[in-house]
Order: C-alpha cells, then sequence, then structure tokens
C-alpha cells in the first residue's frame, strides 16, 4: 500500500531569490512519515534548508482557500507561509497516469514568508501552488522523465508539465493565463534546450498563432537525486523515500523568462529522469 501526498510553493522575489516550500506525506511498507520544509536561495547562490513540520493536515486535498495562511515549526524556529492568490486553481487535467492526481491550486499568488531566518524577516514575491497525491510506485508506473515549469510575466503566467513513461501514453499539460483574463489550455507546446548555453525555447501553439518564451538559466536550484540527505536528513526518512522513488536525477533551476508579447519575468523549472534513465545521466 503507497499513499504519497504532497503540498508544494514556489515563489520568486523581484530580485531573483527564491523559496520552496513543502508539506508531505508518505506511508509505504507500513511506515509513515510526514517531512516539511522551506527551502531559501539567495541572489549569490547561496541557500538555507530547514526541516521540521507543518501544521496542516493532509487527510484530504486541502482546499485552496485553507492556504492562506500556512504555519511552521522548522529546526525549533516558527516561521509562516501565506498565500494571496492572483489567480486561482486550474480544473484538474486530463490524461493523467492512473494512480496519480496532479492538481494546481493556485495558479498566481502574492506569497510572504514570515520570519524564516530570524524573527521580523519577511521574504515576498510571487508564487505557485499545487498538489499530488501518488498511489502507485513510480516504477509501477514506468516514470521516465518530467519536465515541469512555472513563468510568470507582467502580462500572463504559464504553467507547462510533460511526463514521459515507458509504458502508456505521455501526459503533457499546459495552460496560458492572461493576468484579469481566462485561462486557456493550450493545444500543443514544444520544450527545446540549446546544449551550449542551457537557454530553453517554450513555443505555445494557441488557435490564431503561437507564442515563443525564452527561458535564460540564471542559476541552478539543485542538481542530483531528488532524495537528498540535505532534505532528508533522517536515514530512515531518506531509506523509505529512495524505495519508493526509485533512482532519480534532478535539475532545477531558476531562469529569466522573456516574451516579445507579454515582457520578462522569472521562471522556476525542472527535469527529472528516474529508473535507469537517471542512473545513466548520473554516471552511475
Amino acid at each position: 500500500m503507497l499513499r504519497l501526498r504532497k503540498l508544494y510553493v514556489d515563489c520568486v522575489g523581484e530580485d531573483g531569490s527564491v523559496c520552496i516550500a513543502y508539506v508531505s506525506s508518505l506511508d509505504a511498507f507500513g511506515l509513515g512519515i510526514a517531512p516539511a520544509g522551506i527551502e531559501h536561495y539567495d541572489t549569490r547562490g547561496r541557500h538555507a534548508i530547514r526541516r521540521g513540520r507543518a501544521l496542516l493536515s493532509l487527510a484530504r486535498e486541502p482546499a485552496a482557500d485553507a492556504l492562506s495562511v500556512l504555519q511552521f515549526e522548522l529546526d525549533g524556529r516558527r516561521a509562516v507561509l501565506e498565500l494571496e492568490p492572483e489567480q486561482d486553481a486550474l480544473p484538474l487535467p486530463e490524461g493523467a497516469p492512473p494512480g496519480l492526481r496532479w492538481c494546481v491550486k493556485l495558479a498566481r499568488a502574492r506569497v510572504h514568508v514570515r520570519d524564516l531566518r530570524g524573527p521580523g524577516d519577511v521574504f515576498s514575491g510571487t508564487g505557485y501552488a499545487d498538489w499530488v497525491e501518488l498511489a502507485r510506485m513510480p516504477r509501477g508506473l514506468g516514470l521516465l522523465q518530467l519536465d515541469w515549469g512555472r513563468v510568470h510575466l507582467p502580462g500572463a503566467s504559464v504553467i507547462y508539465t510533460a511526463l514521459e513513461r515507458s509504458r502508456g501514453p505521455a501526459f503533457r499539460s499546459a495552460t496560458f493565463w492572461p493576468r484579469g483574463g481566462t485561462p486557456r489550455a493550450i493545444e500543443q507546446f514544444s520544450l527545446s534546450e540549446c546544449a551550449q548555453t542551457g537557454t530553453q525555447r517554450l513555443r505555445l501553439e494557441q488557435r490564431g498563432g503561437a507564442l515563443e518564451l525564452e527561458l535564460r538559466p540564471e542559476r541552478a536550484l539543485h542538481q542530483g537525486s531528488a532524495v537528498d540527505a540535505a532534505r532528508f536528513p533522517s536515514r530512515i526518512e531518506r531509506g523509505l523515500s529512495r524505495a519508493v522513488a526509485g533512482p532519480t536525477r534532478e535539475r532545477r533551476w531558476l531562469s529569466r523568462a522573456r516574451c516579445a508579447e507579454l515582457g520578462a519575468g522569472f521562471a522556476v523549472h525542472e527535469s527529472v529522469r528516474f529508473g535507469r534513465l537517471a542512473a545513466e545521466r548520473s554516471g552511475a
């Protein structure tokens, strides 16, 4: 029996600093863990990972209005995450593999993280929140590669996910949400990367035309196993999480995003390889 539930939030400040927060619950092999944490990345490449617990029940999927204030106790220090919606939840996309549920709780929000680095400290920026439930082992889903991203520009937000599997159809979902307007599902989208610079180009094809976004890497936020000692310092948590996830290789980064029609902003995006593909990419 496997059940993973996870609430995830990422937020980018105006200067390009980043906060990533998560609350999770994993039940597998008769064991249960509930890790939570907030990661802070400053503009100089320094980062701090604080672990602990969150005062949020994950017995069922939280409603969007329950996310306005999240309280954490991290390494003996209190922190508060506040989300002020600018764009609400998105409908559950169709075509996800059986045993996987993913939905966007807040497509765009004003985020404040209070007291993370000490009393009176406040981090503010533009953020996003989603919810994931997994009822099958990743190897049982045949996961090969996952690419996702959140792009926030002055005129719109773009959210995309592409999941490749060794068996079964691929899962692809992209949504374009103009600020103050109605979200539109993207009929087709493509993501390409320049091997020399790492710059990615995201092309969104819609009725009546296409938009192209350039994602130029600003700095790496994480490279390596998705289950590493910094995020899972407990050997029990780390061992259980690795047993469930299997081999993983993750690249997460912050990029400068540009679109001729929509202006410039930031993107948080990630590419994850699973199983044998992760071992090959890591040289194992």
